[in-house]
């Protein structure tokens, strides 16, 4: 399903852009398939993956798409953008602003919090042991059984550490996800 952006981050350089070189964003690509049964979308660091950090907000239940959008610095490729929309909205435009997140390991992860607080069942030992030997890519998915599934997408964040806000998805008059700025470029109203 991500082939689009690994193929987009591939072809790019590494490094840092020089100072005063604009970004230019990608279209949106895919990276994964989300499903939300507790009616909360939350974004945080995947190493500090609790209800106590990071931002969440409530959303309708039911499958998301979660996509990066790129931006190219001059041939320096990164993640500049991600989001988690209802999959039936295919029609979006950023809202308000909700609050801040960010990360001390370069990545954010997106997820239905109360489905991996239910997973999870008290074993916060456990969970934190399989996150701190996961395999961390540029993007992908991180998925493992405890009392129930679990399925956390991430992806790099910008440039790597910091913070940024999270915006109201909106369909209309409904909110239908949530979009993250990792280089807090004006998103498209």
């Amino acid at each position: 399903m991500n082939m689009a952006l690994e193929e987009y981050l591939r072809t790019g350089l590494s490094g840092f852009p020089k100072d005063g070189t604009e970004g230019v964003p990608s279209d949106w690509m895919p990276v994964a398939d989300l499903t939300v049964s507790h009616g909360c979308l939350w974004a945080g660091d995947p190493y500090v993956c609790d209800g106590d950090d990071g931002c969440m907000i409530d959303v309708p239940n039911g499958n998301y798409i979660v996509e990066a959008q790129g931006c190219d610095f001059d041939g320096i490729r990164i993640i500049g953008r991600a989001r988690a929309r209802l999959s039936s909205a295919s029609d979006v435009s950023v809202g308000e602003k909700v609050g801040e997140t960010g990360t001390d390991s370069a990545m954010i992860a997106i997820c239905d919090m109360g489905a991996v607080d239910a997973a999870v069942a008290g074993d916060d030992d456990g969970f934190q042991s399989v996150i701190d030997g996961y395999d961390f890519q540029r993007f992908g998915m991180i998925q493992f059984e405890m009392n129930g599934q679990i399925r956390i997408p991430y992806v790099n964040s910008g440039f790597g550490d910091g913070s940024g806000p999270m915006f109201r998805l909106m369909a209309g008059d409904d909110c239908v996800g949530i979009e993250l700025d990792f280089i807090c470029q004006e998103p498209d109203q």
